[in-house]
């Protein structure tokens, strides 16, 4: 690979794309209505829709290495909103406070 393709890929991680009303509006919809009937299939669809479709993929690539760490299993924890909020807790931080994130998530209700 040469050093260009390497330094575009470095950059389409680490660039914000522009957010645009669909994927707002896609990702409101999926999240909203996982909780809402607390389906865990339902959640995940809303997960692999931020990680396919996110405008910082950075970030998503962080929170998925993050929750591989700190894994909770949906077979353990079965509470959509539980592991929701979990998600939304690894995003806050995932590649902002490491100290931060791991304060709370040795708090976290899914977690314990």
């Amino acid at each position: 690979m040469s050093e260009s393709h390497l330094e575009d890929a470095v950059d389409s991680l680490f660039r914000e794309r522009e957010r645009d009303d669909a994927y707002e509006k896609a990702c409101e919809g999926l999240s909203t209505a996982a909780l809402n009937g607390g389906d865990l299939n339902r959640l995940t669809a809303w997960w692999l829709y931020l990680l396919r479709y996110s405008p910082q993929p950075l970030l998503e690539r962080c929170t998925l290495m993050w929750h591989n760490l700190f894994a909770t299993s949906r077979e353990k924890v079965d509470d959509a909103l539980l592991l929701y909020q979990q998600n939304m807790l690894l995003r806050t931080d995932a590649i902002v406070s490491f100290r931060r994130m791991t304060h709370g998530i040795s708090r976290d209700p899914a977690m314990l």
